[in-house]
């Protein structure tokens, strides 16, 4: 199965099949195999990678049309394809591989060019097995990137398990600079430290609390490390607050963080000028449930609290207007 940001999509064999949230099925179009059982999306490009076992990677739209683009397997057994769109060397396309019945092995592709590459190895005995990929960034925020696999195991050894395995550690919220260089005896240099609790798209933030940690600087002097504690306080904002003081350069909403979210989330919009702002939540029907923003602001970078105590789950539309500006983003309530 995988998730499109508004679609779960999944194959039941010789059919491929999107669904909302609540259960229904709203899209339905013959699979390229008999056996499709694995599947991965790409956002950008709003494409379906799909594949058998043996069979290669083909790319569809989402109404189920070939796009001509195939990506050779080279003889993979595969039972998993997991999108991760972070990766650095555009190998973006991720297959859970089992060559025989006491390995499994993860290897990515890249898409553009079909080449392939070795990631990792899961180790496993003869009572489990592996199945499914799923790549995501907020499973634990502090985390980073982690890469989750079904483990199909004999009830009398556990019964089945989610493995998680991390691809690419969180390292936003710590700048260092310069990260290494010389120091001449006798002589000193500055080394700028910096910690954000939020990520610039606001995909990630820290919890409010408190946080305790070291800087460890590793050098070749007497004792070849010097510690540093750290103690971070993360304080609750008020709901409307001004993160940048600087003027944006354009009109910007970002992506809502959490999301989905349970209780409460944050929206985030650049303001590259002064002007009348308003910000409202509506109802999937287009009732407006809450006018979060409703005045004159002055240029900078705002975030704002959507508290759903008293809201149901459900699919809700955020809508930002400034002047003959309009943007409208999507959010998920989910008790």
């Amino acid at each position: 199965m995988e998730w499109d940001g508004e679609l779960i999509w999944g194959s039941g064999e010789d059919t491929v099949f999107a669904i909302i949230r609540e259960g229904e099925v709203v899209h339905r179009w013959a699979a390229p195999n008999p056996t499709t059982n694995n599947i991965a999306y790409d956002p950008e490009e709003q494409i379906l990678w799909l594949s058998g076992i043996t069979s290669d990677i083909k790319a569809y739209d989402r109404e189920g049309n070939y796009l001509d683009r195939t990506i050779d397997l080279q003889g993979l057994r595969m039972y998993g394809l997991a999108w991760f769109a972070a990766n650095p060397d555009s190998s973006f396309l991720y297959a859970l591989n089992t060559p025989n019945a006491d390995t499994t092995r993860f290897n990515k592709f890249n898409p553009q060019t079909g080449e392939m590459q070795f990631v990792t190895i899961i180790h496993r005995d003869s009572a489990s097995t592996f199945s499914s990929a799923f790549i995501c960034r907020n499973f634990d925020k502090y985390q980073g990137s982690v890469l989750m696999t079904v483990a199909n195991i004999a009830s009398d050894f556990g019964g089945d398990q989610l493995r998680v395995i991390q691809l690419q550690p969180n390292t936003e919220w710590l700048r260092v600079s310069p990260e290494s260089g010389e120091i001449p005896a006798g002589e000193e240099t500055e080394v700028e430290v910096s910690i954000s609790t939020v990520s610039r798209d606001h995909s990630w933030a820290f919890e409010v609390g408190e946080y305790e940690g070291e800087i460890v600087f590793t050098h070749n002097g007497f004792g070849g490390q010097t510690i540093l504690p750290v103690n971070l306080t993360v304080a609750e904002p008020d709901q409307v607050t001004q993160d940048g003081l600087g003027c944006p350069s354009s009109f910007e909403l970002f992506a809502a963080y959490p999301n989905p979210f349970n209780s409460t989330t944050r929206i985030r919009f650049s303001l590259p000028s002064s002007g009348q702002v308003s910000l409202i939540l509506y109802s999937l029907s287009g009732r407006e449930v809450a006018r979060l923003v409703d005045g004159v602001l002055q240029p900078g970078i705002y975030s704002v609290e959507v508290n759903a105590k008293d809201m149901p789950s459900g699919l809700y539309f955020v809508q930002l207007k400034v002047s003959d500006q309009l943007f409208t983003q999507k959010v998920m309530l989910i008790r």
